[in-house]
């Protein structure tokens, strides 16, 4: 594809544990996720650009990610962070794994649904995204096949 734009969504607040990691990260442990997402299309539209902003996108993330508690769905202790969420005193985000790379890949999969959506003729799509937490970063990327 020969045209891009990114589109930066950032400070998503959340709290999270990566209870298979060896490091302090296996700690409950509070974060501030960016989504940095890559569109890309054959030709631009009408007004000249790869998209309109979607608004709609940063509403999906916001929604999985801001002020969430990020449990894998294989956590041993899922059952006791479902009892806290019952209690009213976190929100889950259960997910198929708790790091950058499941971040990033929820991210571009959130996106991708809803640009499917906003373009139906699959002008646009996503490219990639990436998900920046502090001085780490992991990156998706489309499979081009």
């Amino acid at each position: 594809m020969p045209y891009f734009s990114t589109q930066l969504y950032d400070g998503f607040s959340c709290c999270f544990r990566n209870w298979r990691a060896t490091s302090a990260t296996h700690y409950l442990h509070g974060s501030s996720l960016s989504f940095k997402l890559v569109f890309g299309c054959e030709y631009l539209d009408d007004k000249h650009r790869v998209l309109d902003t979607v608004n709609e996108i940063r509403n999906q993330l916001k929604q999985h990610f801001e002020y969430k508690t990020l449990i894998a769905i294989d956590d041993p202790l899922l059952e006791r962070f479902t009892d806290l969420e019952n209690l009213g005193l976190v929100q889950l985000t259960i997910l198929p794994s708790v790091n950058c790379e499941s971040f990033a890949h929820t991210g571009y999969n959130l996106a991708q649904s809803i640009i499917e959506q906003e373009y139906p003729d699959g002008r646009t799509l996503v490219e990639s995204c990436e998900v920046l937490e502090h001085n780490n970063s992991a990156i998706y990327v489309r499979d081009k096949q």
